[in-house]
């Protein structure tokens, strides 16, 4: 590969590159979220698992109703950011009565990509073991990610619930944002020096056409201000489910890159915060 296209790479596939200030960007984002930490109705660092960093975050738990479950997942490249960066994007969940758990995984390269997919279904097992305790409705979960934790969402999406202990309808609705769905883009980055994948596990993961096995509502979005190229992962997935027939809806968010999209998704008067909102109901 030369040097021309691997500098377009760099340029389209590396957020962090496409966005010069986008430290700052986090570093409010993280202010935000502990804020809001302060504020909510929190079960903070809850185990799920028995990695170093399977831990999740319960706000808005009311043991005297089952509210909707919301989780969502956060982003980094599969190998950096954790959940509290995203606390605050629990407040409209909570203003409209849904439940909403910030998951933290294990990272690239200490563990392998696919290995990150098994440890979201343990927390997803451990929702529904655990969501009446909690004042969860288990009949009622809707799941989201941005950026890396929207390619693990479509992971989610793909694979067969009963092959792994769940059922079939365990997920209501989901909301991808921002995502990557071609890992193999990142085997020949700078950026997987971080990461560590392999081509053949790049491969393995690819959901660009992995066709979610049930027909649910399915939201997808990127921001206006992100590389073309990047945008074009969303648009592809899109449109892989439009074709399929699936209940979709795509939103391009003016005015917002990668970064952004963080405070967006805590922002109610936003139309996606909305559409998500109303997976739940």
């Amino acid at each position: 590969m030369n040097i021309k296209t691997l500098n377009k790479l760099e340029k389209f596939y590396n957020p962090r590159l496409a966005v010069s200030d986008y430290k700052n960007h986090l570093e409010k984002s993280f202010v935000k979220a502990k804020n809001s930490q302060k504020k909510l109705n929190g079960l903070i660092n809850i185990r799920y698992g028995k990695g170093p960093l399977q831990f999740l975050d319960i706000f808005g738990a009311d043991k005297k109703t089952l509210k909707p479950i919301h989780i969502f997942i956060h982003g980094g490249y599969w190998r950096g950011l954790d959940k509290n960066y995203h606390s605050h994007m629990a407040v409209p969940f909570n203003d409209n009565d849904i439940i909403f758990i910030n998951l933290n995984y294990d990272l690239c390269p200490k563990i392998k990509l696919s290995r990150i997919k098994l440890q979201i279904i343990e927390a997803l097992k451990w929702v529904l073991a655990n969501a009446i305790n909690f004042g969860g409705n288990k009949n009622n979960i809707v799941i989201s990610g941005h950026s890396a934790g929207a390619h693990i969402v479509s992971q989610i999406l793909g694979m067969r619930g009963e092959n792994y202990g769940l059922k079939e309808n365990t997920i209501k609705g989901a909301a991808l944002i921002s995502g990557i769905y071609e890992p193999e883009i990142v085997v020949n980055m700078e950026i997987n020096k971080e990461i560590g994948l392999t081509l053949r596990e790049a491969k393995k993961n690819n959901t660009i056409s992995s066709v979610p096995l049930y027909k649910i509502p399915i939201i997808i979005a990127a921001g206006s201000l992100e590389p073309l190229l990047w945008q074009k992962q969303s648009m592809r997935y899109f449109n892989m489910l439009k074709k399929e027939k699936f209940n979709t809806e795509y939103f391009l968010v003016k005015n917002n890159h990668h970064f952004s999209l963080i405070d967006t998704l805590a922002n109610r008067k936003f139309n996606l915060v909305k559409a998500i909102i109303n997976l739940s109901h």
